[in-house]
């Protein structure tokens, strides 16, 4: 029996909890969204086959969706966002948690695992980077123009920002799953001011100034589109050369929206991750 928990920590943070209920040990995953996005930026089919196999914790960080939304942009970091997630997972009474960082949020998770290293089971690092030295940045213009997206309406300004993330094919042939995420994100749309502080969050997110990947005492799985035109994959290359242990999985065909892109091979990976004894 699955029990779904939807509900806020003491300090706002608006999160669920996807738990089975059947007796038997199964690992936790926490999942941290990236940019601009919130719980309702996740593809529901990939949650739903995820879960299979997993329990999950999944949030909405500070200034989105139905957390707390700071007023000061300089108070959306990913030390501050890393510090939500702890408490969270001291919350729900979560010793320790597999994370998944996507994107941003895999900076957040880097910093949870630099700040709070007795969390963390496994890290999984999507489609992300280390920042400083290890950062390999997108063509020209491109950060600009995801954090001021063109169009008039939200669905324009939406299918701009999901433009530089996949490729015209992919926005075409998963449509419907595109049309579902706007949907539930208009909901709660997050706030310009989101945008602004979680892009300075980002550009000055250095992973080689908080941790020493020789004293790391759990594994390290890094995931990547090779065509990501958003977040290059030599970002991954060059994570997977500063985590010396850290397990590499490559998508091809697979731009910034691996869950969606290529949502089997994601899946066929994690599960890798969390039960590497029968990989």
């Amino acid at each position: 029996m699955m029990q779904k928990r939807d509900d806020k920590t003491p300090q706002g943070l608006h999160y669920q909890y996807w738990r089975q209920m059947d007796g038997g040990s199964r690992p936790v995953l926490t999942l941290i969204m990236g940019y601009s996005g919130s719980i309702a930026s996740w593809a529901s089919d990939f949650l739903e086959e995820l879960f299979t196999f997993t329990d999950l914790i999944l949030m909405d960080n500070r200034g989105t969706g139905y957390s707390f939304h700071p007023e000061q942009v300089d108070e959306i970091t990913t030390e501050a966002m890393a510090r939500d997630t702890e408490a969270l997972l001291v919350h729900l009474g979560v010793e320790h948690s597999h994370i998944l960082g996507y994107s941003l949020g895999g900076c957040i998770a880097q910093h949870l695992a630099a700040l709070f290293p007795h969390r963390i089971q496994g890290l999984i690092l999507l489609a992300t980077t280390g920042g400083g030295r290890l950062y390999v940045p997108p063509a020209p213009g491109f950060l600009e123009r995801l954090q001021s997206p063109e169009g008039q309406t939200p669905w324009e300004m939406a299918l701009s920002m999901w433009s530089l993330c996949a490729s015209q094919r992919a926005i075409q042939d998963y449509r419907d799953i595109f049309a579902m995420i706007h949907e539930r994100q208009m909901q709660k749309p997050t706030p310009r001011r989101t945008f602004a502080g979680q892009m300075k969050a980002f550009r000055s997110f250095r992973v080689e100034d908080l941790i020493n990947p020789l004293q790391l005492k759990f594994p390290v799985t890094i995931i990547s589109g090779k065509d990501d035109r958003l977040m290059p994959h030599g970002n991954s290359l060059k994570l997977n050369e500063f985590y010396p242990e850290s397990v590499l999985f490559e998508l091809d065909a697979c731009e910034h929206l691996p869950y969606i892109e290529q949502k089997l091979e994601l899946l066929i990976a994690l599960r890798e991750c969390l039960f590497p004894q029968h990989s």
